[in-house]
């Protein structure tokens, strides 16, 4: 029992340590975006990045935290800075999606590597009409063009691939809007609400849990 608490309590240390709010979560976001211009090379098209660097580094503490601990501090499971990959890209005007294909093979915890930062991303038309995902694909894109946003990102491990949902800031608004396949249409939450209630457990699975 003794032991039990002692590593409870090393646990939340170690949370507490690298906390963040939710206000320097997104000023984070937008910091990394902002300074990763090569995962957004052309001005014509509206990009989707990913943060990747979810839990601690090895995700001890995430694998360790149950979805209670998971709902309560998730910001603070992020190891700042926040690192971005970018795969998906939207052209707003004619509703074409777009897609690099590498674009999780490198990034930013790859910064040691010569050619960080220097390879041309090449984001290639994506044939998602013929993909089993179409409608939500359809149903993102139709959301994006009737809504005003600043930002639209995605996070690493949560959710799964038929029910990812994605993360939108919007001036000092920051929420997120999830698939409802009945309805073939986003709907929007406040990102705390969704968190701490409205999130699926699956959400918050251990990373071995994971389905991939």
């Amino acid at each position: 029992m003794k032991r039990l608490i002692v590593n409870l309590c090393l646990f939340l240390i170690s949370i507490f340590a690298i906390a963040q709010n939710k206000d320097s979560f997104v000023a984070g976001f937008k910091d990394a975006y902002a300074k990763c211009s090569y995962l957004h090379p052309y001005d014509s098209l509206t990009y989707i990045p990913i943060i990747m660097n979810l839990a601690d580094r090895d995700f001890s503490n995430w694998n360790k935290a149950t979805i209670s601990q998971k709902r309560e501090s998730f910001y603070g499971f992020f190891s700042p800075p926040i690192i971005l990959a970018c795969v998906y890209a939207i052209d707003l005007n004619n509703g074409c999606l777009y897609m690099d294909p590498k674009g999780k093979m490198m990034y930013g915890c790859s910064k040691e590597r010569k050619h960080y930062g220097k390879l041309r991303k090449k984001f290639i038309v994506a044939p998602y009409n013929s993909w089993v995902s179409s409608q939500y694909w359809c149903a993102l894109i139709s959301y994006l063009q009737t809504h005003s946003f600043d930002y639209c990102f995605q996070i690493e491990n949560i959710g799964d691939t038929t029910r990812t949902p994605f993360w939108v800031v919007k001036d000092d608004s920051f929420y997120v809007i999830e698939y409802d396949a009945i309805d073939n249409r986003f709907h929007r939450y406040d990102a705390d609400d969704y968190i701490t209630t409205s999130a699926p457990d699956e959400c918050f699975l251990s990373f071995g849990g994971m389905q991939h």
